[in-house]
């Protein structure tokens, strides 16, 4: 079932009104001027830094980890750029959802698209490994004007409103009806194997320890539990059926007021090895995170678990 909300029916119906209050107002400002929402969506993301200091503590925790080189003035602006990326981000889902998904998508650009239609050309489906840098719905729909269909593998939301939302404009940008619960994961990789089809997964957030299914593995030298299902489905099939592999990234460029698309096919990953696979594979993320290190979704507690099983403690100085 979905991870909807277990509160109680008064407080709900207070949630489920805030969330349609939201997405009235994601139409308002889908309205504006692009020009005119970065400015706004990066105001909002700096207040939004101030007001939530839970996830302030987060991104500082975890830029920390990731960035030890970086002083802490450094720091301290990333962290700012990151909130304010993350505002930025808002509105753009709120462009793609209420009317100017034409104008972003005809914007964006496409780099790698020669590896993307070699994998597609061998007919084995593709296994397309994201990167939760923050541009993925805008990436998404330029893929798909693009003809290119992928179905995907996402989270339910614990809002049953915000989670509907998001489900009925993804089925509407990805070019697909095939939007899989995760808890559905082995209908969509039966369907991977069945259609021969492009199925969107990532491995660059934490999801605990479980057996099976994540591996600790370095993450900008940290270790981190690890998404090994990439790996894992890849070697479901014999090396002449086998889905590619692709990294799928992307960025925003606030200047040209566009969005970036980037594939690099993956031949050499030790599929044997899932530990070592999935090490090399956080090589080539972290590779195209820092290109453009803002815009990555740090507010994720990426490193919360820790080998040991245990939590981190993220409230820490």
């Amino acid at each position: 079932m979905p991870r909807h909300s277990s509160a109680p029916p008064k407080e709900r119906r207070s949630v489920d009104l805030g969330s349609r209050l939201l997405i009235g107002m994601s139409y308002l400002v889908a309205q504006l001027p692009f020009s005119v929402q970065y400015r706004l969506g990066r105001w909002l993301g700096r207040l939004s830094r101030r007001i939530v200091r839970s996830r302030a503590k987060i991104v500082d925790m975890n830029l920390r980890l990731c960035f030890p080189e970086l002083s802490e003035e450094d720091r301290e602006e990333l962290a700012i750029r990151t909130f304010e990326s993350v505002g930025v981000m808002w509105f753009e889902v709120a462009s793609l959802a209420f009317g100017r998904a034409d104008e972003i998508v005809n914007r964006g650009r496409v780099w790698g698209g020669d590896e993307l239609q070699q994998a597609v050309d061998e007919g084995n489906g593709i296994i397309l490994i994201g990167v939760h840098l923050n541009s993925m719905e805008a990436a998404a729909a330029i893929m798909h004007r693009n003809g290119f269909e992928f179905s995907c593998i996402t989270r339910s939301q614990k809002n049953q409103v915000i989670d509907e939302y998001f489900k009925r404009h993804r089925r509407a940008r990805f070019g697909s009806e095939n939007i899989f619960d995760l808890k559905q994961f082995n209908n969509a990789i039966r369907y991977l194997g069945r259609k021969k089809t492009n199925m969107w997964l990532a491995s660059d957030q934490d999801m605990g320890l479980r057996r099976g299914t994540t591996v600790m593995a370095p993450f900008f030298g940290v270790e981190a539990s690890t998404v090994a299902s990439p790996i894992r489905v890849a070697t479901l099939w014999k090396e002449e059926n086998r889905p590619a592999l692709v990294l799928m990234s992307q960025h925003r460029d606030e200047k040209e007021q566009r969005v970036h698309v980037k594939f690099k096919r993956i031949k050499d990953l030790p599929l044997e090895d899932v530990c070592q696979a999935a090490a090399q594979l956080n090589g080539y993320i972290e590779d195209a995170i820092r290109e453009h290190p803002e815009q990555w979704f740090w507010v994720h507690k990426r490193f919360k678990t820790l080998s040991d099983g245990k939590r981190r403690d993220y409230n820490a100085s």
